[in-house]
């Protein structure tokens, strides 16, 4: 049980550090009264697609990976970890370039080039996850604890079994078994908490990249 209390103590460390955010509206194009605010700060890491060109017979756009640093006036600017450019041609070949950014220490300079800035006019789709070090952190240090409840589990008839005199001794195998699952389910429980929560991707062209999302804008729809 001590080392169940261990386990959940873990908790602790989910708690959210203070961060400044930056707040963006965006507004579905087809509800007037429908505004979301996405909420933005350091720890949130962004995926943006731009879309540049796009025919019945040929499309090239942009995929922008990296950490949010800030939203001034109209535009987005994230530290870029990748840039991944795909061209479709008319003769049907396609080509996917990728290329990943060396990460630099210490908070740098707005012009370095890492940093990217995107006009809102200009961003197709957005995806944001927050806390993406925690939860890869969180992933690392549970799963081994799931693994090792599930093998208590299945090891508690065995561990409680007096093989003197022959009988489950209940007591023991209720302490175990009941402290492994309590241990599954708060493990199942976080991570199933930290992956869904603070998470959220926005369409912002009709019929790219999917065709029947729903549709949002940076800015109001103007209604006559």
């Amino acid at each position: 049980m001590k080392t169940f209390i261990v386990f959940l103590s873990f908790g602790i460390f989910l708690l959210p550090a203070t961060a400044q955010v930056s707040k963006v509206p965006v507004y579905r194009t087809d509800r007037e009264s429908k505004i979301r605010t996405v909420k933005l700060d350091p720890r949130t890491e962004l995926t943006l697609r731009v879309l540049i060109s796009r025919s019945d017979t040929a499309r090239k756009d942009f995929t922008y990976s990296g950490l949010f640093h800030s939203a001034p006036g109209d535009s987005i600017g994230l530290r870029l970890k990748s840039e991944r450019m795909f061209q479709f041609f008319p003769s049907g070949i396609s080509r996917t370039t990728t290329t990943m950014l060396p990460q630099k220490s210490g908070e740098g300079d707005t012009a370095s080039p890492e940093l990217k800035m995107v006009a809102f006019d200009n961003i197709a789709w957005l995806k944001y996850q927050k806390r993406p070090e925690l939860i890869r952190f969180a992933d690392q240090v549970l799963e081994p604890v799931v693994f090792s409840s599930l093998f208590v589990l299945m090891l508690s008839p065995f561990i409680s079994y007096n093989y003197r005199d022959g009988y489950l001794n209940t007591e023991t195998y209720k302490n175990w078994a009941l402290g492994s699952t309590i241990a599954l389910a708060s493990c199942f429980s976080v991570l199933i908490t930290i992956n869904a929560v603070n998470r959220a991707e926005y369409q912002f062209r009709d019929g790219w990249p999917e065709k029947k999302a729903k549709v949002w804008s940076f800015k109001p729809a103007i209604r006559k």
